[in-house]
């Protein structure tokens, strides 16, 4: 979890707009809370050219070593997107800094984290049987997928592939078998076998 928070300040310690930017201050979470953990003075100069804009955000960047959030009034334009590109957790408020605020910050960033961790878990689901080692033998987790995607059904996951018979063998784990899986197996020359598995589900092994 990032700890260290970059505060834009203007000549008065004030929490300021990038434009105005007189120093950074920094801000670390410890034991006994929220402490000042160092200040550098910088200003962005010149904003008519473009290329020294993003020169003087890259040195910025430089000077704030390993600290990836940044906190102001307004951060916007060339500047936002030079900070985004370089992964930066990029926060705007129009209240003063506090710790409260810093919380906020540590909260929301941790929200964000879990959604993208979930939706990568859901990446990584298959919405369909797969075959690893590409053999003609297949595999699907349908609780997982349906955890994940609960608008599939078994039946938009599985009738075609039961159906189109391109398959030697399928290893399914589900919490029943489907009846209209069992009549579509009756009419197919397959072979079907159920073992009961410790959780309370149980495997289904289909074989030609």
């Amino acid at each position: 979890m990032p700890d260290k928070i970059a505060v834009i300040h203007n000549k008065n310690k004030q929490l300021t707009s990038l434009e105005e930017c007189c120093s950074i201050g920094f801000y670390q979470a410890t034991v006994a809370g929220w402490q000042p953990a160092g200040e550098i003075y910088w200003q962005i100069g010149d904003l008519s050219s473009m290329t020294h804009v993003r020169n003087s955000i890259r040195i910025l960047i430089e000077h704030l070593d390993d600290c990836r959030i940044i906190l102001g009034r307004k951060i916007s334009g060339l500047p936002y997107h030079v900070f985004d590109k370089m992964g930066f957790h990029i926060f705007e408020s129009e209240c003063q800094e506090s710790p409260a605020l810093f919380q906020d910050i540590l909260c929301e960033i941790s929200d964000v984290q879990k959604e993208c961790a979930k939706d990568l878990d859901r990446e990584q689901i298959s919405k369909s049987p797969v075959s690893p080692n590409s053999d003609g033998n297949y595999s699907l987790n349908l609780i997982d997928l349906q955890k994940a995607f609960p608008e599939i059904s078994s039946k938009k996951a599985l009738q075609q592939f039961i159906e189109d018979d391109d398959y030697l063998g399928l290893e399914l784990i589900c919490s029943h078998i489907p009846p209209w899986m069992e009549l579509s197996i009756a009419r197919k020359n397959v072979n079907l076998q159920v073992e009961s598995l410790q959780d309370g589900n149980c495997l289904v092994i289909l074989t030609r």
